[in-house]
């Protein structure tokens, strides 16, 4: 594949509505804020990987980020090395969304 391919997962949040009737404005600010103090920290970072022969490859994962409104996008380039952290990035974000919403959409594009 060629290098200027990227990867990009998209998450919306579902239901910021009706979790405004059930907590407030006070309650939503302040599970909205963590969250998105979490988004911009996750800006890359050491990528430990393991290789098919059974060595580890070290290297550097660049992520992009962004969010708006009840929307958070990340984005990195595609390898077959990197993708492993990035999803893993993924798992860890819909965990995240957990305190906003009961029902988190992602969906995960490959940009060439």
């Amino acid at each position: 594949m060629s290098d200027d391919k990227q990867v990009l997962c998209l998450f919306d949040i579902l239901g910021f509505e009706s979790l405004f009737s059930a907590i407030g404005l006070k309650q939503i600010k302040e599970r909205y804020d963590r969250l998105v103090e979490y988004v911009r920290e996750q800006t890359g970072g050491v990528d430990v990987v393991p290789t098919p022969d059974g060595h580890v490859a070290v290297g550097w994962l660049e992520l992009g980020n962004a969010y708006f409104s009840d929307t958070i996008l990340f984005w990195t380039k595609y390898s077959k090395m990197s993708l492993p952290s990035f999803t893993h990035l993924i798992a860890e974000t819909i965990c995240w969304t957990k305190p906003l919403s009961r029902r988190t959409k992602s969906e995960i594009y490959y940009i060439m």
